[in-house]
């Protein structure tokens, strides 16, 4: 996240004359939840999306979807094929502008 969005972010979130009074460690704690704020309103945006496509078999309350969502998924693929991937992506792209 930048500059920008972080003023962003606290702007359209509190009061920023009352902000810039606050300790830094507060300030701080400010700027991560409102990026909290900010993805779990992303999240439900995204639920939203899907819950029209859910049914009784596989329905996914918001909370678990969320949960899911802000796991950090780590790769198992070898570096060998993912930059195999990144070269077919690449391939793909300068073939499209022509």
């Amino acid at each position: 996240m930048g500059y920008g969005e972080t003023l962003h972010l606290l702007h359209s979130r509190y009061d920023f004359q009352h902000v810039l009074r606050m300790p830094l460690r507060n300030i701080l704690r400010l700027v991560v939840e409102s990026f909290e704020k900010k993805q779990e309103s992303k999240a439900w945006d995204m639920w939203l999306m899907k819950f029209q496509q859910m049914d009784k078999k596989n329905f996914k309350a918001f909370n678990e979807f969320y949960q899911s969502a802000k796991t950090i998924r780590i790769s198992k693929q070898p570096t060998e094929e993912i930059l195999k991937d990144v070269a077919s992506i690449r391939q793909r792209a300068r073939s499209k502008k022509g």
